[in-house]
């Protein structure tokens, strides 16, 4: 099977996925993981990009990278020490992007990003509050239905 292929069958598959959740669940259990992410990168003190959250979407959550420490060396701490794996900036800024769609826009998928990130960032030097990040995206996961439909 070529990529192309391979695409068209993973694009099959997230549909037929969504409409088995139902569109509507589907939808809500994605917005409650992005609000999760987003409440516990905020509480430990790191911003969101972009600054409004009118722009953004509900399946990946892109945080600046304190000033001083290069996305690069963050992502690779968290691939490396910690095994999780994020996105690349794609050429817009110091970003790191922690991804919440499909399977990992539930349940504890957000916070291990978040953990992953805020261990990540300590341990390069930056000052982060991980303790109130992880407490709060924990609040918001608890106040949230993020069980997909099986």
């Amino acid at each position: 099977m070529g990529p192309f292929a391979a695409a068209l069958a993973g694009l099959a598959a997230a549909c037929e996925q969504a409409l088995d959740e139902g569109l509507d669940a589907c939808i809500a259990r994605h917005a409650a993981a992005a609000r999760a992410c987003r409440a516990g990168a905020a509480a430990m003190g790191l911003a969101l990009w972009p600054a409004s959250g009118d722009v953004t979407a509900d399946c990946v959550t892109a945080i600046a990278v304190p000033a001083g420490l290069d996305h690069e060396a963050v992502r690779l701490r968290m691939r490396d020490r910690y095994g999780v794996a994020t996105s690349p900036d794609s050429g817009v800024g110091n970003l790191v992007r922690i991804a919440h769609m499909g399977p990992t826009a539930s349940g504890l998928y957000p916070v291990t990003g978040l953990m992953a990130l805020g261990r990540a960032l300590a341990d390069l030097g930056a000052a982060v509050d991980i303790g109130a990040g992880i407490e709060a995206a924990l609040n918001s996961v608890s106040a949230a239905d993020l069980t997909p439909a099986r």
